[in-house]
């Protein structure tokens, strides 16, 4: 009895000292790109390049991610991240700013077994959705895409898309405006 007492002391303190690492894991990052000398301070408005929902395009994309609910879900996240920032959100040529974003996905797939490029697979292959969403900003007084951003994440099934979605339009947006 007391060898089973250790093992489970052993695997808890594993799971302890893995826990963290797995959690930077599935930690989001984002990467940006800007008009170098563009002075972010002078936009106080924004609005969205269409009013049209843009990703509900007949038979295109994962119809779980490319859907009416995620496309407002991203819309109002994205809204709520420029109103903290202080832009606010105008109509036609009052805009200073014009806002879109894409959502892609690519289905990867996870090969089990092998130590070297060279062995076969032993097992099944597992296929993981990795979803990629990407803002980007324009300024149509100039007609230039000013500014960038974008974020991926592998998907798992049942996971809260309100979650999934705030998470990764706040990473993208926390490099809104660039710092310099």
């Amino acid at each position: 009895m007391p060898r089973l007492s250790a093992r489970i002391r052993t695997l808890a303190l594993a799971l302890v000292l893995t826990a963290p690492l797995a959690a930077c894991a599935q930690q989001l990052t984002a990467e940006t790109e800007h008009v170098k000398g563009t002075d972010f301070s002078q936009y106080q408005t924004y609005r969205w390049i269409t009013d049209d929902l843009v990703l509900i395009q007949s038979g295109t994309g994962n119809e779980n991610i490319r859907n009416v609910e995620n496309e407002k879900r991203i819309r109002a996240a994205v809204e709520r991240e420029l109103e903290a920032k202080g832009l606010k959100k105008a109509t036609g040529d009052e805009a200073q700013l014009v806002f879109a974003f894409t959502v892609g996905t690519k289905v990867r797939y996870q090969i089990q077994g092998g130590v070297t490029g060279l062995d076969l697979v032993a097992g099944e292959a597992a296929s993981v959705t990795r979803g990629t969403l990407s803002l980007y900003a324009f300024d149509p007084a100039s007609n230039v895409q000013v500014w960038s951003g974008w974020t991926t994440k592998d998907l798992e099934p049942g996971e809260d898309p309100d979650a999934v979605i705030n998470a990764a339009v706040s990473v993208v947006m926390n490099e809104f405006p660039p710092k310099s």
